[in-house]
């Protein structure tokens, strides 16, 4: 894929603010005119899966949401104007922050030496491009071997060597050969967002997989698993545990991807400026061609793109943006 520039990035994010701005001028006087364009830009979206259309059809959709959200509750036009006015403020701040932080992060990466080999823990099949996605690409450069273990099929509809096959698919699209993917399948780990893992075991299976590749840096989810799925927060705990109990090798660090407000998950590259100020430990943010890779990806997982699978796409920053902390709470 051709290299895409901050410049690129940028005017391509402040036609996606002009776009938003002109969404309540239009909502107030044309409705139905306003949805029907945003409906067709999202088709646009789902059939040629184009990370800018995506991008921008996501601002102009949080923009036309919030206004006509507005107008519910104050029912009067002009003030369409100021709120779209201010969320096109914030989109341009998001996309002002996304420029500086692309570049710093491009010129640490081009002057960091090699790091340690790299695991992403994960509990499902889809995880690893709904959650992790910026995370894989912007480490994968710069570790010896990145890995990725999956404790489980996701077979919870009973199509788990179906999902397993989808998940090695998408894998070698984000650039972890299938020779690094590991997928657990056992009937004490299955796959339902109301059962809790037992901690030791899941502990037990990290631990090998850390020890046998010589990992140094782990990754998987927070103590909320970033939307609450019981299996997500099990992972947790046991990693957590081994960390309490002093099992990991010296030297191995692990992060947890940070779970944010429901707001603050569905307004995409707008959270940009508060996801730096209020980081803990480490920002990943992926590039357009980066996002793309994970557009790509997710179309890999055949089985699981019904509907909401793509307003997920469309809205959710974890598409864009990863953040970690420490501790994970």
């Amino acid at each position: 894929m051709r290299h895409q520039s901050p410049l690129v990035v940028g005017i391509l994010g402040v036609e996606g603010v002009l776009l938003g701005l002109m969404t309540p001028l239009v909502d107030s006087a044309r409705p139905l005119a306003s949805w029907l364009l945003l409906l067709v830009s999202y088709f646009m979206v789902l059939f040629l899966a184009s990370s800018v259309y995506t991008l921008l059809t996501s601002w102009c959709l949080h923009v036309a949401l919030l206004t006509r959200l507005t107008w519910l509750l104050v029912p009067w036009p002009l003030v369409l104007v100021p709120v779209g006015a201010l969320l096109g403020l914030v989109a341009l701040v998001a996309l002002l922050a996304f420029v500086v932080t692309y570049r710093h992060l491009r010129h640490h990466h081009h002057n960091n030496p090699v790091g340690p080999a790299l695991l992403l823990v994960t509990a499902h099949p889809d995880d690893e491009c709904l959650f992790f996605s910026p995370a894989i690409q912007r480490l994968r450069h710069s570790s010896r071997a990145a890995h990725l273990l999956c404790l489980s099929t996701g077979n919870f509809y009973n199509q788990g060597n179906l999902r397993e096959k989808e998940l090695r698919e998408s894998c070698q699209v984000l650039g972890i050969p299938n020779s690094r993917v590991t997928v657990v399948d056992r009937s004490e780990l299955p796959d339902d967002p109301q059962v809790t893992w037992d901690s030791s075991l899941v502990a037990d299976i990290i631990l090998q997989h850390v020890e046998k590749h010589n990992i140094g840096l782990v990754l998987t989810f927070d103590a909320e698993g970033v939307s609450g799925h019981a299996n997500h927060i099990s992972v947790y705990h046991a990693l957590r545990n081994l960390q309490s109990e002093k099992r990991l090798p010296p030297g191995c660090r692990t992060l947890y991807l940070q779970s944010v407000s429901l707001l603050r998950k569905y307004v995409s590259i707008m959270d940009l400026p508060l996801s730096v100020l209020r980081s803990q430990a480490l920002v990943c943010l992926a590039s357009l061609d980066e996002y793309e890779i994970g557009l790509q990806a997710m179309k890999r997982h055949r089985s699981q793109l019904v509907w909401f699978r793509y307003l997920y796409i469309v809205f959710s920053r974890y598409m864009l943006i990863n953040t970690f902390s420490e501790d994970g709470l």
